[in-house]
């Protein structure tokens, strides 16, 4: 793949504050492999490939949610959240999505989709994916780490309890993502189905059609 050329602009001057650039390719370029964030005219890129520079890490995290949201309200004419991920945190899918639905945007595809970032892409007004690109979807799964931080601090938990604690998460986890998708007209059966799967499924494009997934 190529780098998309990038430059200089006056209007860089408010991107820096949340370390993205704003640069002028077509919606069929390649995915950018230098920033996490890049605004394009009324097109918003997040690609979390791209190791953010606080945590380094490349997964999406709550601080995209918030930096999702700060651009939005600067910008408010983007309109399209074209979005790069091999997933990430499920609270701060359902932040973006939360968010996508408040400013009505279009969601698109580009790259690999996959875990919360197939999430937020069903959160879009419209929705399309880009040349090759796969949605993953999958079950939700627990944080291990959270978990175990949460058998430190309270480790005169008994196993049956922990056991119902795990099982309220997972069918709250996915009450409210039937919630919030329940406006998109999504087919029911595909969320089963998506919400079945303990790996990574790659749906058809032609079954990503005829459940409404996508509208290209």
């Amino acid at each position: 793949m190529g780098r998309i050329s990038i430059r200089l602009s006056a209007l860089w001057l408010n991107a820096f504050a949340f370390g993205l650039l704003i640069f002028t390719p077509s919606l069929a370029d390649t995915v950018d492999t230098k920033h996490r964030f890049l605004i394009d005219g009324k097109r918003l890129y997040f690609n979390s490939y791209i190791a953010s520079p606080d945590s380094r890490k490349t997964s999406i995290e709550m601080r995209d949610a918030d930096t999702l949201r700060r651009i939005l309200r600067l910008n408010p004419s983007i309109d399209n959240l074209i979005i790069t991920s091999k997933g990430g945190s499920l609270r701060a899918a359902e932040e973006i999505m939360s968010t996508v639905f408040e400013f009505g945007l279009d969601t698109t595809a580009n790259g690999p989709c996959e875990s919360a970032c197939a999430i937020i892409f069903l959160a879009g007004k419209k929705r399309q994916v880009i040349g090759e690109t796969q949605l993953g979807f999958h079950r939700p799964t627990i944080d291990g780490d959270a978990e175990l931080k949460y058998l430190e601090k309270y480790k005169s938990i008994t196993l049956p309890n922990y056991i119902e604690r795990v099982y309220e998460i997972g069918q709250r986890d996915v009450l409210k993502m039937v919630k919030l998708l329940s406006q998109q007209e999504i087919s029911l059966e595909f969320l089963m189905e998506a919400y079945a799967s303990p790996e990574l499924w790659y749906p058809k494009r032609e079954e990503l059609k005829e459940a409404n997934i996508i509208q290209n």
